[in-house]
């Protein structure tokens, strides 16, 4: 039919050209189906075979009915000049073909003259109208297609590392094939999609499998040398120090009088064991915690600026001497953007609000004043304690984290490499590099000192 239609329009038919057993029209070359073409894995591809590009929509096609056409009911320029077939389009003529790729009345079943009809339109149209033919890539390229996509799942795995960020990517990747297979075959390219996405995913699912294992053997590893190393750590300290303090508590304890610093000391011995207690719990639980004292924790996964909140309101209550003087107290704690931040920023940073109010209450002589800011200001957060004390003499104390002469009356050395610098400071300074910003201690006016730890509010695009 195809090639009566198109031989009255002066088109011949005859052998391909590429493929000399292949049909032709013009210039429109069949491509034969051969048996691993597209999908297909050793289909029977005897005799002269194409793939049919099917017409769209459920009536791509005009149906008379006999009834109709006996009644007159047909206008004649719906035949004039158009290929008619004639068929039975009953069931029980037993006349059907099965195929997914028609919709229909009844899904996978089409009448023979329908089929009969998609065939002969594609042709037609394929050689007056330029409509793409179904056409598929060699066995090479197909391969090579295959292996793009289970590189890109193995690739997947291997850079991404996260295994939610693995499980995103393959979503991603699989919907982005999926896509372009479908522009593909609206451009007649039908390229395999089956076996990319099992290869894809397996891929890309097989390493994330392996890196969940990998990262629980990890943990499993890092939580046996961290134990290990709070035991050795706590046996150092029991064997030597701890020794130490418990044979001047029993000397202090043993004296007619009790030295006034004897309770002290036994918070101290206190302490140190609740340390050893406190650090092996969050080691076996694996929820991190900020320890204040022996009975207080809180738990790191709070919000900051309520972390910061409670150590100020736990170091105000210790025993130290100028924190008593205090009249007047200036706090602020807004809330801070704590999205760059890991649990460890979190830890040091309630640990240098804490270090900054001991040492006011270490050395703000007669200190009336205190003010804590915990905020934003513009693009830089801000811990800032400051007070109005007198301050002592040059300290030598190698934990504090003023490590200065604190008296008001004398200024900075202008050349800060050749002042003491004590462990609080150069944690302090550390701090502040992993978190891109700056540690500042400075004379308050008119007078007492200003400790400040600023840092950006962003997460900066280098890390």
């Amino acid at each position: 039919m195809a090639e009566r239609y198109l031989a009255a329009r002066g088109i011949d038919f005859g052998n391909g050209i590429l493929d000399p057993e292949a049909k032709r029209f013009g210039s429109i070359e069949l491509t034969r189906v051969q048996s691993n073409s597209g999908g297909y894995v050793g289909a029977d591809a005897g005799g002269n075979q194409i793939l049919l590009n099917v017409r769209s929509g459920t009536m791509p096609f005009r149906v008379l009915s006999l009834s109709q056409i006996k009644s007159g009911q047909v206008n004649p320029d719906w035949i004039r000049g158009k290929i008619v077939l004639i068929g039975m389009m009953s069931f029980s003529a037993k006349d059907q073909a099965s195929s997914g790729a028609i919709a229909g009345i009844n899904p996978g079943q089409i009448y023979g003259v329908e089929m009969q009809a998609h065939a002969t339109s594609q042709i037609v149209s394929a050689v007056l109208d330029g409509r793409s033919l179904l056409r598929v890539w060699a066995d090479a390229w197909e391969y090579l297609w295959i292996v793009a996509w289970g590189l890109l799942g193995i690739s997947l795995g291997r850079f991404l590392r996260s295994p939610w960020k693995i499980l995103f990517g393959l979503l991603v990747a699989s919907v982005s094939s999926i896509g372009v297979c479908y522009g593909l075959i609206l451009l007649g390219w039908w390229v395999p999609i089956v076996p990319v996405l099992l290869v894809l995913v397996l891929n890309g699912a097989g390493l994330m499998a392996a890196l969940f294992y990998r990262h629980e053997q990890e943990l499993r590893l890092r939580l046996e040398e961290r134990q290990f190393a709070i035991e050795q750590t706590f046996n150092a300290i029991h064997s030597g120090p701890l020794q130490t303090l418990v044979g001047i508590l029993r000397s202090a304890q043993e004296q007619a009088t009790p030295p006034p610093f004897l309770p002290e000391l036994q918070r101290l011995s206190q302490e140190l064991r609740a340390v050893y207690g406190s650090v092996q719990r969050e080691a076996i639980a694996g929820e991190p915690h900020l320890g204040m004292g022996s009975a207080i924790e809180l738990a790191l996964q709070a919000p900051l600026h309520e972390l910061l909140y409670k150590v100020y309101c736990n170091t105000l209550e210790q025993e130290l001497p100028y924190l008593k003087t205090l009249k007047f107290k200036i706090v602020q704690f807004d809330p801070l953007n704590t999205s760059h931040l890991r649990l460890e920023h979190k830890r040091a940073l309630c640990r240098f609000l804490e270090e900054a109010l001991c040492n006011v209450g270490k050395h703000a002589i007669e200190a009336t004043r205190l003010t804590v800011i915990c905020t934003q200001e513009g693009d830089r957060q801000v811990i800032r304690v400051a007070d109005n004390g007198r301050g002592k003499p040059s300290q030598s104390e190698t934990l504090s984290l003023a490590q200065m002469d604190r008296d008001r009356e004398t200024t900075e050395d202008p050349n800060p490499k050749l002042q003491p610098s004590g462990l609080g400071t150069q944690l302090a300074k550390n701090l502040a590099k992993q978190l891109g910003g700056a540690f500042r201690r400075y004379p308050n006016q008119p007078k007492g000192m200003v400790c400040e730890l600023t840092w950006s509010a962003k997460r900066r695009w280098f890390r």
